[in-house]
C-alpha cells in the first residue's frame, strides 16, 4: 500500500506532504495507517465546495495492490474524526514540497 499527501493553502499558503510506501514503516506504523485508512472511508468522500480565506486543501491517492487507486482532494470543511485522525498522522511525516 502506497500513500501520497499533499497539503496546501492556509494563511501562508505553503505545501507540505509525504510519500509512504506501508513496506517501509516499522510495523507498528503500517498498522497504523491501515487502521485510519479503513475508519476515514476513503471511497464515501464528496468534496466539499465550502471555501474560506485560510481553508487547507488535501489531496490523497491510496494505491493497493491489485486494485485501482483512490485519489480524494478535500478541505478542512469536510474532516470529521476519522478523517482529521489520518490527516494528523499523515501531517506528522510531512515536509515542504513543492507542488508539480
Amino acid at each position: 500500500m502506497k500513500v501520497r499527501f499533499r497539503q496546501t493553502g492556509g494563511f501562508a499558503g505553503l505545501a507540505r506532504g509525504c510519500d509512504l510506501d506501508a513496506a517501509a514503516l516499522s510495523r507498528a506504523e503500517a498498522d497504523e495507517l491501515a487502521r485510519l485508512l479503513a475508519t476515514a472511508k476513503l471511497e464515501a468522500l464528496k468534496p466539499a465546495r465550502a471555501r474560506g480565506a485560510d481553508r487547507q486543501q488535501y489531496d490523497l491517492v491510496l494505491e493497493r495492490e491489485g486494485q485501482p487507486a483512490i485519489e480524494v482532494r478535500f478541505d478542512d470543511g469536510a474532516l470529521t474524526d476519522e478523517l482529521a485522525a489520518l490527516v494528523a498522522f499523515l501531517r506528522k511525516r510531512s515536509k515542504p514540497v513543492a507542488l508539480r
